[in-house]
Order: structure tokens, then C-alpha cells, then sequence
């Protein structure tokens, strides 16, 4: 499990900007490397945490904390994207977002 530094400055992307396709991969790509590294480093997918985002248990691989809030690396990468979009710009306001169903 990975603690993101707090950076959320993104005054410079406009509200409601949408991501390209290849950004987006982009994105998604990166955050498979966090799964890739746990699992590396010896973390168990039979482990789980429960996700303060969508309230389920997790495989504790690609888990990120931001500013103390624990996603599990679907959570994260939504929040990441959020954040490209100018619709979050913390952890906190991204887990006011609806959350979809599963």
C-alpha cells in the first residue's frame, strides 16, 4: 500500500475537462503499476481492506492512501481521473461523488 503525496493543485486543468482516450490509458496504466509492485514486493491478493470509497472488502494489492483515506486501486484510479477532470480536487471531495453500483 502506497501513502500518495498530497498534491492537489490542479488549477491549471479547467472543470469539466475530458480526458483523451490515450490519457485516460494513460492513467489506467500507471495505476496497474501499483497492483504490479505489491505483488512484486510480496503483497498477497488474498489480502483485503475495505475501501472507504465503495465500502467493499478489496485485494489489498494496488491499494493507495490519500491524505489518510484508503481506495482500493479502482477507487484510485477513478480518483485520479476525477482529478484530471477538474470534478475533485481532494480525496474528501472525490468521496462525495455518487459512487457507482458495482
Amino acid at each position: 500500500m502506497i501513502t500518495m503525496a498530497r498534491n492537489t493543485d490542479v488549477s491549471v486543468v479547467p472543470r469539466d475537462h475530458l480526458p483523451t482516450a490515450r490519457q485516460i490509458a494513460a492513467v489506467r496504466a500507471v495505476m496497474q503499476l501499483f497492483v504490479e509492485e505489491d505483488l512484486e514486493t510480496g503483497v498477497s491478493p488474498r489480502q483485503q481492506m475495505h475501501c472507504v470509497r465503495c465500502a467493499r472488502l478489496r485485494p489489498l494489492p494496488g491499494f493507495l492512501v490519500y491524505d489518510g483515506l484508503r481506495l482500493c486501486n479502482a477507487c484510485a484510479t477513478d480518483f485520479e481521473l476525477a482529478r484530471i477532470c477538474g470534478s475533485a480536487h481532494t480525496a474528501a471531495e472525490f468521496l462525495l461523488l455518487a459512487v457507482p453500483p458495482p
